[in-house]
């Protein structure tokens, strides 16, 4: 089957890739605390409410072993793009309805750039900037 389109970036977030390099992911450290609630960040870590998020980015969508993802999350199919990624954690319910997430959301397009900056940098092999 052919890979799903890329979803449109979302509203007033501005270019992704000039966020992307303009960011910093040690500011966005301070962000993924907010994560730390439901997810663990390190290597092989356990899964907690949510999953292991550790290489997140590039990695394909709903695969954390063990981990029972909603109907949603188990068949999105494709990777963690950066774009995904913006407009998942813009707004995780209206991004992928029926995700079981229940985070609100970062607002701020700088915040979610910085944010998605940490979350690349926690992998062996980081995904290059688009």
């Amino acid at each position: 089957s052919e890979p799903a389109p890329e979803p449109a970036p979302p509203a007033g977030g501005g270019d992704l890739a000039a966020r992307l390099a303009s960011g910093d992911a040690a500011a966005g450290v301070a962000l993924l605390a907010r994560c730390r609630a439901c997810h663990t960040l390190d290597e092989g870590g356990a899964r907690r409410v949510g999953p292991n998020i550790w290489g997140i980015v590039g990695k394909a969508k709903g695969t954390s072993e063990g981990y029972a993802y909603s109907d949603a999350l188990a068949n999105a199919g494709g990777t963690w793009t950066f774009a995904d990624l913006d407009g998942y954690l813009t707004a995780p319910k209206e991004f992928m309805p029926g995700t079981k997430m229940t985070f609100p959301g970062i607002p701020d397009a700088a915040d979610r750039a910085n944010a998605i900056l940490s979350l690349r940098a926690l992998s062996n092999d980081p995904v290059p900037l688009p």
